[in-house]
Formats: structure tokens, C-alpha cells, sequence
């Protein structure tokens, strides 16, 4: 039974690839790959805190916020207006997280922690409210594209129809 668990080949800790199309220019590609670093270092720190007790919560609310920055990520990625219209959360938002975050694990052990740790969580609830309106939007802007398609094709089809 040990024997069965035991491994000699060291279980890395292996992410998701990132999925940066050669063909988008340097720009786009670094917004997409800064996007990519943040989303990783958020779910750094999610294990991180997840090694502490007190931290656990915490921790299981960033791993779900890092989990909808991958999935934007991942649906805004190969398209490039996608990729413009989401620039304040590729550039800002998910950086400004990122950098929040190691300031508050930077804080774990102060007198005041408790007060911090209270004005985290409700920050990650505020971020996980505006990640979720960030994919309806993407999704709501990617329908209607995809309703001028079809109405412009349906024109082109009637105009072409008749005499």
C-alpha cells in the first residue's frame, strides 16, 4: 500500500498553459501575459494562506477570484478588440489585487490583522462581484457582435434574393 503512494518523480506544481496567440502584436501579448502572471501569483498566495487556519476562508475566496481571472483570460484571449476591451482588468485590476494581496500576507502576525483581514475579505467580495460583471460583459458585448453578424448576413441574403 506505501509503496503504491509513494512516487520518485517530484509532483510539480503545474498550471494551466497560457494560451498568448502569436499572432497578436507585442502589446496585446504582454497585457494577456501580465494578466496570465497576476492570475498565477493570486493563486500563489491562495496556497499560501490556505496553510493557515485562521487564513482559510480567505484563502478559498481568492482561489475562486484567481479561478474567474483565468477564465476571462482564457475567453478574451485570442481576440484582440476582446483583449483592448478588457484592458483596465488585465493592467489595473488584477495587478492592483495582486499587489494588495502581498501587502496583506506581508501583515499576517501584526496586533491589527483582524481589522485587515476584514477589510480583505470584503475587497475580494468587491472583486469577485466585479469579475463576474466583467464576464457578462464580455459575454453580453461577444451576442451582440454576433447578432450584427447574423442581421447583416440575413441582409446581404434578402438584398441578393431579389430581381
Amino acid at each position: 500500500y506505501l509503496s503504491y503512494l509513494y512516487s520518485d518523480t517530484p509532483t510539480a506544481d503545474v498550471r494551466p498553459p497560457r494560451d498568448i496567440p502569436s499572432a497578436l502584436n507585442d502589446t496585446l501579448r504582454d497585457m494577456l501575459s501580465g494578466g496570465y502572471d497576476a492570475v498565477e501569483q493570486l493563486e500563489h498566495y491562495a496556497q499560501r494562506l490556505q496553510l493557515l487556519a485562521e487564513e482559510r476562508g480567505i484563502a478559498a475566496q481568492l482561489d475562486k477570484i484567481a479561478a474567474q481571472a483565468r477564465a476571462i483570460i482564457k475567453h478574451i484571449g485570442p481576440n484582440a478588440e476582446r483583449i483592448r476591451a478588457a484592458r483596465s482588468f488585465l493592467v489595473v485590476h488584477l495587478h492592483e489585487l495582486r499587489r494588495i494581496s502581498a501587502a496583506y500576507l506581508a501583515d499576517i502576525g501584526s496586533p491589527d490583522h483582524g481589522r485587515q483581514q476584514q477589510n480583505f475579505h470584503t475587497l475580494l467580495a468587491d472583486s469577485e462581484h466585479s469579475f463576474s460583471a466583467q464576464q457578462l460583459q464580455l459575454g453580453s458585448a461577444q451576442q451582440e457582435h454576433l447578432d450584427t453578424q447574423i442581421q447583416v448576413l440575413r441582409d446581404q441574403l434578402n438584398t441578393g434574393n431579389k430581381p
